[in-house]
Parts: C-alpha cells; sequence; structure tokens
C-alpha cells in the first residue's frame, strides 16, 4: 500500500499525470493505429519522458475503450453495448448510488463510493444482487458520473472508489468520467478482475489501487457459483498485470466448505506470485440471495473456519500482509 499512501500524501494521482502525458493521433487513424500510439506513450510514460501531441493518454485510452463490438470482460460477448446488453446486463454508466462508505478497510474511509448495475458474473450468493442482477438504470453521461465524483470528494471522500455489480461494464464511462475530474484524490477500481488483458492494459496508471474480490481456488467452484469460464487463468494473470500499475489490496470471503479446495490455494498462489499487496481475510459470508439453493454453502462460516483460514495465511507466509 506505499504508492496508494504516497498518491492520498501528494494528492497527485495517477490519472492527472496520465492527464498531462500527450500523444499524437490523426483524424482518420483506425484501432491499430490509435493502440500502437497508446503504447508508444505509455512506454515513455513509464520512462519519465514528457510527450506533446493533440491528445493526452487519458483521451486516447477512452477512444480505444468505447470501441464496439464489447470485449471488455472475458465472457467477451462481441455486442454493440450502444444498443444490446451482454451478459453483464447494462449499457454502461447505470448508476445504482453514490454515498460516502465507513464500512471499507480502515484505511480507505471515509469512501467516495459509486455502485454501478451489473455484473459479468452470476454469483448465487451475491450480496449485492439488487443492483448486479437485472438491474434497469438510467445510463448517464461521462460528466454527469464526474459531477458526482466532484460531490463526494467535496463532502470528504478519501478516494473515489468505483464498485458495482462490478466496474469493468464502466470503464468506459469510468475513463470517460476522469477526463472532465481535476480532483486530487487516489481513484480504487473495486471488482472481480474478470477484465481482457487489453482492458486491463487500457485501465493502466488510470487507478491507484486494485481492490480486487480473489474468489475461488479453482475453475469447478467458479463455475458452479459464478457461472464463468477459466477464472483462475484469468484472475491470476490479471493480478500480476495490475500490481505492475498500483498497488493490491486483495479481499478473500471464506466460503463455508472451501477452505482447501479455494482459501488454500488462493493464498498459496498469491504467496508465490506476488508482493506489493495487502489481503483482507473475510468472515462475514452470508447465504444471501440463491445460496440457500446449494446445500454446502448455505450457512455462515462457524469461527473454526475462519481461524483455520488464518492458519492457512500463517502456514503459506502472508500472515504478515493480513490487514
Amino acid at each position: 500500500m506505499k504508492r496508494y499512501i504516497s498518491t492520498e500524501k501528494s494528492r497527485n494521482p495517477n490519472y492527472l499525470k496520465i492527464k498531462n502525458t500527450f500523444g499524437e493521433v490523426l483524424p482518420d487513424a483506425d484501432e491499430r493505429e490509435i493502440f500502437e500510439e497508446h503504447e508508444r506513450v505509455l512506454e515513455s510514460f513509464e520512462n519519465g519522458k514528457i510527450e506533446t501531441g493533440n491528445y493526452s493518454l487519458l483521451e486516447i485510452k477512452h477512444m480505444l475503450l468505447n470501441l464496439q463490438p464489447c470485449c471488455l470482460c472475458e465472457n467477451r460477448c462481441m455486442v454493440d453495448r450502444r444498443t444490446n446488453l451482454g451478459k453483464c446486463g447494462v449499457y454502461g454508466g447505470e448508476v445504482a448510488s453514490a454515498f460516502l462508505h465507513f464500512g471499507e478497510e480502515r484505511m480507505l474511509v471515509p469512501s467516495g463510493t459509486i455502485f454501478f448495475g451489473g455484473c459479468p458474473f452470476k454469483c448465487v450468493f451475491c450480496q449485492n444482487y439488487d443492483i448486479s442482477q437485472n438491474f434497469s438504470g438510467r445510463t448517464m453521461s461521462d460528466f454527469e458520473i464526474s459531477q458526482i465524483a466532484e460531490k463526494l470528494y467535496h463532502i470528504g471522500a478519501r478516494n473515489i472508489n468505483w464498485v458495482g455489480g462490478d466496474p469493468i461494464p464502466h470503464i468506459p464511462k469510468i475513463v470517460g468520467a476522469m477526463r472532465f475530474l481535476e480532483i486530487e484524490i487516489p481513484m480504487v477500481f473495486n471488482s472481480n478482475m474478470y477484465m481482457t488483458e487489453k482492458t486491463l492494459r487500457l485501465l493502466s496508471y488510470t487507478q491507484d489501487l486494485f481492490l480486487t474480490d480473489f474468489k475461488y481456488g479453482n475453475n469447478r467452484c467458479a463455475k458452479r457459483y459464478s457461472g464463468i469460464d477459466n477464472y483462475t487463468e484469468i484472475v491470476k494473470r490479471n493480478h500480476i498485470i495490475a500490481e505492475r500499475y498500483a498497488d493490491l489490496l486483495i479481499r478473500h470471503l471464506v466460503l463455508p466448505n472451501h477452505l482447501e479446495c479455494c482459501t488454500r490455494k488462493i493464498f498459496e498462489w498469491i504467496s508465490d506470485n506476488l508482493k506489493n499487496y495487502r489481503i483482507n481475510i473475510m468472515n462475514q459470508y452470508t447465504p444471501y440471495y440463491r445460496a440457500i439453493e446449494y446445500t454446502e454453502i448455505s450457512r455462515k462460516i462457524s469461527d473454526e473456519e475462519f481461524e483455520e483460514a488464518l492458519k492457512i495465511a500463517k502456514d503459506v507466509g502472508i500472515d504478515d500482509k493480513i490487514i
């Protein structure tokens, strides 16, 4: 969390830095040419070089993120989401609520949370199922979303926390909103991390913290409870990539009867593959939504299960990363 804390103190978040890094995009440039310019300018930014041009790096990202058909998440629905819905169930920009959240991790509160509707997952135990599943709200413009963030900043938010549902389907709107912002606080991307590798590349340096939800240690559980494929390969890849761009605060919600198949495997992988992270091991699982239909997860976790999860963290050597 060192980079995040430093950003909070310096009041110089990543998105403001890339707003002041520029590239040259010609009026008739195609997607390949725009992406090549994105990569050139991004490399210069990472090397501390100053570039000039007619579009900021943030604007170039916005151009690329708005191209259709949609492949923001690994469901890769490939629909035109200006007129059609993908598996996420939203067009993009549907805000369910926004408020100062005091229930997040202690170093984040009060967090300026903006809850979006829809989600690439269909989790049977989702506590926010009312907005993640079958959400129908008004699609807001980039500017309207920026005004919500501005208001949260002025009433005391320490960060802007993009959440849901899941924010992945709304990344074009989030980056678009940042074009109108000048607020000097960190940006937090609160996600299940099921985006495509290209999407994560375009999200690079727009956020100061990835607040991730690492649910499962195997693909069988991910398919059974969230209806998605290739979970572990995708989420592991994205954690490794995201660590380059910002700090990681990993949440793991301990599920009943899933200590060995999920908790242990996740902790072992984190120990072997990540460095710049903190982890929140969460004991508040409650069988919301349709969880009662699945006998093995139809109850809260026991005190003994949570103690075992903490012991696993110690066994694999990540207990010093727990918040």
